[in-house]
């Protein structure tokens, strides 16, 4: 097979990649911290942190592992959104040759017991707005050890108190008191116990990660992904980006969850191994803070998803930011075709496809039409049965305009899709249901459609 995509490829993007030279993400983070030692690697909440004081400090967690009899392989979940403790334990629990399990700071009692027992965690470390889901299955997992972390546990002394007052008292987001999980550790233990650390020997073969998938189509599953899976998807992104970046000089903002596979290998990784800046976001639903944030900072990259860029460009104060900056832009998804050229086309997940007298209907391209009309905040489109078609399109629709109606919208769709695309029936709703992630649930549609 001709690789005609290579014709198109920017000059200095290699048709190949070798990871030969990274038997582990651990020689790819610690040749980072050892190259940009002195740079920023992440912030949050206005709180720096060094690639010097992120090596010290995993390499201290690592350690505390190795001191509580964790041996290569074994699994230690992780359940945090994007606050400074996260990077310090993922990477500490793969400098002790553990498993990370990353797990939904959202998850249900069920969701999180599930998780645990299926990947046999002898360990978690949680922020403790979530440790009452944890206190409800402890008992039913296999997990010993529970490391306890308050949002602003690494902020300092003064600023984390007060964002933890916050986040108890005003935000009321720990709303069954303090932890009571048995033998919980707080987070600070493990990092400032400074016990001695033993570097372990990994191979490519060897599991980095149990990735569980989001659930939209049955139960949550555990994908083995080892740390050649991850190293070569990591050097496949830098090989791409290489030729538009500056190494050390690059500021990513991480709204994204990194305990999903799109951050952690994206934000997380490649920028990594460039030396990148990265502001953390801990609540990307809060827009307005997410703006204020970002405009503290010349960011160079972003990375998002649909519901997210909506979320941003429905928000007045988005337009007054600064994007002189901007450089790169990354995107994914699952279904699409090749041209002539070679440039590839991603254009919708196959489950959803809609099948219309036997033409195929991407939800995606009928969702940016409803879109496009102006009294439509968001919307989703989803194939329902037809006598006539077999299937017929229906859509949900958030509406800006109270006063929109489905045969306006009926009409409007006329004038930019082929007749078999236009929607057949419009339910006007308050919302529409999402994943943990934030990704509207076509699935969710479709059962009580």
């Amino acid at each position: 097979m001709e690789k005609i995509w290579l014709k198109s490829y920017p000059p200095g993007v290699p048709a190949e990649i070798s990871i030969d030279h990274l038997p582990s993400l651990v020689v790819l983070f610690e040749e980072a911290c050892r190259k940009y030692a002195d740079k920023m690697a992440y912030v949050s909440m206005g709180r720096e942190m060094t690639y010097r004081e992120l090596d010290n400090l995993s390499r201290d967690f690592a350690g505390w592992l190795q001191s509580k009899g964790f041996k290569k392989g074994d699994r230690v979940a992780l359940m945090m959104p994007n606050l400074l403790q996260y990077p310090v334990a993922l990477f500490g629990t793969l400098r002790a040759g553990c498993v990370v399990v990353n797990c939904n700071p959202l998850y249900t009692p069920r969701e999180l017991e599930h998780q645990l027992k299926d990947s046999g965690s002898k360990a978690i470390v949680i922020v403790e707005n979530f440790a009452n889901t944890l206190e409800q299955v402890i008992d039913k997992t296999d997990v010993k050890h529970v490391i306890v972390t308050p949002m602003g546990e690494m902020l300092g002394l003064a600023k984390g108190m007060l964002v933890n007052l916050v986040v108890r008292h005003v935000k009321n987001w720990c709303r069954r008191g303090p932890c009571r999980v048995r033998s919980a550790l707080p987070w600070l233990w493990p990092v400032v116990a400074v016990m001695a650390w033993t570097p372990v020997s990994l191979c490519h073969e060897d599991i980095a990660f149990l990735q569980y998938t989001g659930g939209t189509t049955g139960v949550s599953k555990g994908a083995m992904l080892t740390h050649a899976n991850i190293t070569s998807n990591v050097m496949q992104a830098y090989s791409w980006i290489k030729p538009a970046v500056k190494e050390g000089e690059e500021f990513i903002i991480t709204a994204l969850p990194l305990y999903h596979i799109f951050a952690l290998t994206a934000n997380c990784l490649t920028f990594l191994m460039i030396g990148a800046r990265n502001l953390l976001i801990a609540n990307p639903r809060d827009i307005p803070g997410f703006i204020k944030d970002w405009s503290k900072y010349p960011i160079t990259v972003v990375t998002g998803v649909n519901t997210l860029f909506n979320a941003l460009l429905n928000h007045p104060d988005f337009t007054k930011l600064d994007f002189s900056t901007m450089k790169v832009f990354l995107h994914t998804g699952d279904m699409g075709y090749v041209d002539q050229m070679g440039y590839v086309f991603l254009v919708d997940r196959k489950k959803d496809m809609i099948l219309v007298s036997g033409f195929n209907v991407y939800p995606n391209e009928v969702e940016e039409v409803v879109a496009m009309h102006d009294g439509v905040a968001e919307a989703a489109a989803i194939g329902v049965a037809d006598e006539h078609s077999g299937e017929a399109v229906k859509i949900f629709v958030v509406r800006k305009d109270p006063n929109l109606t489905a045969e306006e919208l009926i009409e409007h769709c006329r004038k930019h899709l082929t007749g078999y695309k236009v929607p057949k029936f419009v339910e006007f709703r308050a919302d529409l249901p999402r994943t943990n992630v934030g990704k509207i649930l076509r699935r969710a549609l479709k059962e009580n459609a």
